[in-house]
C-alpha cells in the first residue's frame, strides 16, 4: 500500500509548478483516463526494482495554433520520448511539432534499477519556449518482484494396512498484485512413501481465501508385511509456492483528484 502521508508531501512539492504562468494545457489521456488541467498524476501501482516498466500517453494540441513541445524529466532512472508516428514532424526524440487538434504518443519509461526503494517519483514536464504546458507525476509503490510461502512441515498418519488416509492442506493467496508461477507439494513417510509411491499429492481447488491447494493422500503399511500385524504409517507434509508480481495498468489522474482520493482520513478532518 502507499504510504499515503509521504505521497502527499511528495505532491505537495510539485505545487509551485501551477504557480508558473502557463500555456494552455495539452490534453492527456491514457486508456479511458483523460486529463484537461495543467497537473497530472500518473499512477503506475505496484512496481519492482528489477522491473523496466513503459506507459504511453496520448497527448493532443486542442487549440487552433501549431505548438512545439518539449518533454523533460526530472528524476532518476526514468525517460520521456516522443514516439515518431508517420507523417508527425519530430526535430528530436524529446520534441514534438503539434498541428491543430493533432496527437502525439508519449512514451514514458521506467528503468530498472540496483535500488530496492527507489528514492524519487519522477516528474515529467510538457514545456513549449520554457513555460509549462502540462506537468506530469510519476507515481508508483515500490515492491519485490517476487515472493513465496511454505507450509509448515505436518505429520499425518495413514489408514492401518491397506487404508488409506487423506489430508487438505492449502496456503495462503498470493499478496494483491501478484499471482502465482510455481507450486511445489512435499510428502516423505516411513517405508519410503513419497508421492506416487504408497502416497498421493493431488492439486484441488482453492477456495476464497487460499492459494494453492493439495490433498495428500498416505496408504498403510503393508507391503513386505508377511506374517506381521498391518500398521499406520506417518508422512510429513507441506506445500511451497512463489509470487510473481503481476505488470500493472496504469491510470491517470488530475493531481487534485488524485490528492483527495489517497489523503489519510486524519488530514480529511484538519
Amino acid at each position: 500500500m502507499f504510504k499515503s502521508s509521504l505521497l502527499i508531501a511528495s505532491l505537495g512539492l510539485w505545487q509551485p509548478l501551477n504557480a508558473v504562468p502557463s500555456l494552455q494545457p495539452l490534453t492527456i489521456a491514457s486508456g479511458s483516463d483523460v486529463v484537461e488541467d495543467t497537473a497530472s498524476v500518473l499512477l503506475l501501482g505496484q512496481v519492482s526494482d528489477a522491473q523496466g516498466l513503459e506507459a504511453r500517453l496520448l497527448v493532443t494540441n486542442q487549440t487552433a495554433d501549431h505548438v512545439i513541445v518539449d518533454a523533460f524529466v526530472f528524476g532518476a532512472e526514468a525517460s520521456a520520448v516522443w514516439e515518431k508516428p508517420e507523417g508527425l514532424l519530430t526535430t528530436s526524440s524529446t520534441r514534438v511539432s503539434l498541428a491543430p487538434k493533432a496527437s502525439a504518443s508519449l512514451l514514458i519509461v521506467l528503468l530498472p534499477t540496483s535500488d530496492p526503494q527507489r528514492k524519487m517519483f519522477p516528474l515529467v514536464m510538457l514545456m513549449s519556449d520554457y513555460v509549462v504546458r502540462n506537468s506530469i507525476a510519476v507515481v508508483f509503490s515500490p515492491v519485490s518482484s517476487e515472493g513465496g510461502f511454505s507450509t509448515d512441515p505436518q505429520e499425518i498418519a495413514s489408514g492401518v494396512g491397506e487404508d488409506w488416509a487423506y489430508y487438505r492442506v492449502c496456503t495462503p493467496p498470493p499478496p494483491p498484485g501478484y499471482s502465482l508461477f510455481e507450486v511445489v507439494p512435499h510428502l516423505s513417510g516411513d517405508g519410503g512413501r513419497v508421492c506416487g509411491d504408497w502416497a498421493s499429492c493431488d492439486r484441488v481447488a482453492a477456495e476464497e481465501g487460499e492459494g494453492a491447494c493439495y490433498r495428500f493422500g498416505v496408504q498403510g503399511i503393508h507391503e513386505n508385511c508377511f506374517g506381521c500385524n498391518d500398521k499406520v504409517a506417518h508422512a510429513t507434509v507441506s506445500v511451497k509456492v512463489k509470487w510473481r508480481l503481476v505488470r500493472p495498468t496504469a491510470r491517470l489522474y488530475e493531481q487534485e483528484a488524485f490528492v483527495e482520493s489517497f489523503r489519510p482520513k486524519s488530514l480529511l478532518k484538519n
